[in-house]
């Protein structure tokens, strides 16, 4: 897998028999998709393939997660993807993830694409897979963002404009042999990525275990233990309490600033939402947002304030503001702890909402709501195990220590899935732009 010892062509832009051709002359037809009507019911509905059902790592589209619909039998048959199929991403996209991706549909199974998409029939004369492959180069090279057109939030790609880029081609039984070729390499890189992904799950149970074991049982394994007389609480040091949360404040829960959306231009404190907090507990620094001063002075933060997320699939994820930024208020979907020192650490109890004795209290309140929702009244009455400070102090330093461990090794796995990505990403260039001849690569490998 090492790109060392890939034979390499003299030539950028592929062999002598390469021959430079427009996208359009690759394919028989483009056809925009079809959304239908709501779905009947009756075994007669599709899935339709949307772009967020777009596997972007695999270039593939994926049928689990496309929603059915009903598309009438009389404009079906025009709509229905076939095996080999291309689907071109026509509308959507982002700043940090244009508009314009192309995934092969591969199943024989009836689908069609949505009206945000275009079916594209390959010509008789390419290789389905290898024009996935050379589309992804494309993409990842930014061609796509020179045909797209955005008058509003939303992108949309000048299909003809894109298709209407020339390219350097192979002969098919070349195109065959590279497509088979990144078949093969991507699978051994995927192999990889997959360990180390299993890698970083495994440490991430043993993070919870860690913290669960310290925030619910304590550190002395010999401590005497009692029912604490909460189910999802179970059995903890006799020495230990359980006050519900509202009588470890210094003052009352408070929702946030009900603010319809924060001021880009940075004027005022920072304005932190729900989305602005990442599933590690940490501020996005992509997100950022401001209020202005007379609305942010009843929801500025202060240093050991607890945010707990009210709303939502987020219902339950905290946040511990540490101080940074300095001047910072917090948004509605949010509600704000400030605790009593004296009684309970912040970092102690941050920890606390990490542990699955909390998630199993919060999946027990949001199931007994209508919708997903924690109140302030709900938090208040939340159990908390609490062992004196001094303990508290114990607990945080270890757990800390341990868990920042596991984190450094979570973060270095997660950059080798990166660099593996990109290493994919570059292969997939090298062999589809001719810079690594496969089948002279082939012949060294076999």
């Amino acid at each position: 897998m090492a790109e060392q010892g890939h034979p390499r062509l003299d030539s950028e832009k592929g062999g002598p028999d390469w021959r430079q051709i427009r996208l359009k002359y690759t394919i028989k037809s483009l056809r925009n998709g079809a959304w239908g009507d709501e779905p009947l019911g009756d075994g007669s509905d599709v899935p339709c393939i949307r772009a967020a059902d777009f596997d972007r790592l695999h270039l593939t589209a994926d049928l689990k997660s496309a929603p059915l619909r009903h598309v009438p039998q009389n404009q079906l048959p025009q709509h229905l993807l076939r095996r080999g199929d291309l689907i071109l991403e026509k509308s959507g996209g982002g700043d940090t993830q244009p508009v314009g991706l192309v995934v092969r549909f591969d199943s024989s199974e009836d689908a069609v694409c949505s009206n945000f998409a275009a079916r594209m029939v390959v010509g008789s004369d390419c290789s389905s897979r290898f024009l996935t492959y050379l589309h992804a180069h494309l993409y990842s090279a930014g061609i796509n963002i020179k045909a797209i057109k955005q008058n509003t939030g939303i992108q949309n790609l000048d299909a003809d404009a894109y298709l209407d880029e020339t390219t350097a081609v192979p002969p098919p039984p070349v195109q065959h042999a590279i497509a088979d070729f990144l078949d093969r390499e991507t699978k051994k890189i995927d192999t990889l990525v997959a360990k180390k992904q299993r890698l970083i799950g495994l440490l991430q149970e043993k993070r919870t275990a860690i913290i669960d074991h310290a925030v619910t049982r304590g550190l002395n394994p010999d401590a005497p233990m009692k029912d604490s007389g909460i189910e999802w609480l179970g059995s903890m040091p006799r020495h230990w309490q359980s006050p519900p949360l509202k009588r470890l404040l210094r003052v009352p829960l408070q929702y946030g600033a009900s603010e319809a959306g924060g001021s880009q231009d940075g004027d005022g404190p920072r304005f932190i939402r729900i989305t602005d907090i990442d599933g590690q507990g940490r501020l996005r620094d992509e997100t950022t947002c401001y209020i202005p001063e007379e609305a942010a002075q009843r929801f500025m933060l202060g240093r050991g304030d607890i945010l707990f997320a009210r709303s939502g699939a987020t219902a339950g994820k905290t946040f511990l503001f540490d101080g940074r930024p300095e001047r910072a208020a917090f948004a509605g979907y949010l509600i704000r702890a400030s605790l009593d020192p004296e009684q309970v650490l912040p970092q102690y109890l941050r920890f606390f909402t990490q542990t699955r004795a909390y998630l199993q209290w919060v999946e027990q309140i949001t199931i007994q709501s209508t919708i997903q929702n924690i109140s302030a009244e709900k938090y208040a009455s939340l159990a908390v195990p609490l062992p004196p400070t001094e303990e508290q102090a114990a607990i945080v330093e270890l757990v800390h220590k341990q868990v920042s461990q596991i984190g450094s090794s979570a973060v270095t796995m997660g950059r080798a899935i990166d660099l593996l990505n990109e290493y994919r990403s570059a292969l997939i260039t090298a062999a589809v732009t001719g810079q690594i001849d496969v089948r002279e690569y082939a012949k060294a490998a076999g």
